[in-house]
């Protein structure tokens, strides 16, 4: 506090370089050079309380920081720091007979400021999906109680006690994860898969979906456009490098169903499954078996791009 005194008996006060209206703590603007009259200014002085700044707690002080409306200062008071935010247009003094030793600016800062936090941290808590988050917090109690569990094996249980805790299938978003592995046990055995399902091993995609996500490409002899448009998707996705994209053909065989030999196509319908040979092959099976017969195949034919 600066206290200053003209010639021409003119009074000012001045705290951190900001002029302070003495009208507001009933104290004139000019003096008489009398000793009653200094003795009465200096009195009146004692009545001017300073503003120390809104103090922040230990919890506020990482809500704060000093930026272009406020200045985070550390303040010694009694041997004892304080960390205090001040309004950058602070007061620099308190109402005359107030309890506070913060303006009216500083205080208001630190109030909305606290407000606007508040707001923030509710807003986040109702935009997070309690769905999720308990599915984060069942993953992350699993890695706490078996850290050496795959992620596979942890998608695998959190997708069955979210399906457990649901009362009817169709409400269940299966992980494409899971679906891949379902198809691949379905494809290889389906009584097996049915079992699994049946007698409540695992809660697995019902064969209805399954059928979609196998069906999804029309099988049919010849090339696809709709598999080889996924096949240059996935090495846009795996980001495989322009060389790749060309490779050989592999040439397998693999098993069908023996019941599957007509097949519709609208109003035509085709005969697959025969055994169609060379004439030498059938002429020397004549010749072995001593009559001449067609044979349903066990195998197909199948063509395979190699990236």
């Amino acid at each position: 506090m600066e206290l200053k005194i003209c010639s021409d008996r003119l009074i000012g006060l001045f705290v951190a370089g900001k002029a302070i209206n003495l009208s507001d703590f009933f104290i004139g603007k000019s003096i008489t050079f009398t000793l009653k009259s200094l003795k009465g200014l200096f009195k009146s002085l004692r009545t001017v309380g300073l503003c120390y700044g809104a103090t922040l707690e230990t919890n506020e002080s990482d809500i704060f920081s000093s930026s272009k409306l406020c200045v985070k200062e550390i303040c010694l008071t009694d041997t004892k720091s304080k960390t205090v935010i001040r309004h950058v247009e602070c007061l620099r003094t308190v109402q005359i007979n107030s309890q506070s030793h913060t303006c009216i600016k500083c205080s208001e800062h630190k109030r909305h400021k606290k407000y606007d936090q508040s707001k923030i941290k509710n807003s986040d808590k109702e935009n997070v999906n309690p769905a999720t988050q308990q599915k984060t917090d069942v993953t992350d109690q699993l890695r706490k109680i078996a850290p050496n569990l795959s992620e596979n094996q942890i998608l695998l249980i959190t997708s069955q006690i979210e399906s457990s805790s649901l009362t009817h299938s169709k409400g269940v978003r299966w992980p494409k994860e899971i679906i891949c592995m379902a198809l691949t046990i379905y494809n290889r055995n389906p009584s097996a898969y049915k079992d699994i399902t049946r007698n409540g091993w695992l809660n697995l995609p019902s064969e209805s979906l399954l059928y979609l996500y196998k069906n999804a490409v029309k099988q049919k002899p010849g090339i696809i456009p709709t598999m080889m448009a996924w096949m240059k998707n996935e090495v846009v996705r795996l980001k495989v490098e322009t060389e790749g994209y060309y490779g050989g053909v592999l040439l397998d065989e693999m098993s069908i169903q023996e019941d599957l030999h007509i097949v519709n196509h609208g109003n035509s319908t085709s005969l697959f499954g025969l055994v169609d040979c060379e004439p030498e092959v059938m002429l020397m099976h004549c010749s072995n078996e001593g009559k001449c017969e067609s044979k349903l195949a066990n195998h197909v034919g199948s063509t395979f791009s190699m990236e």
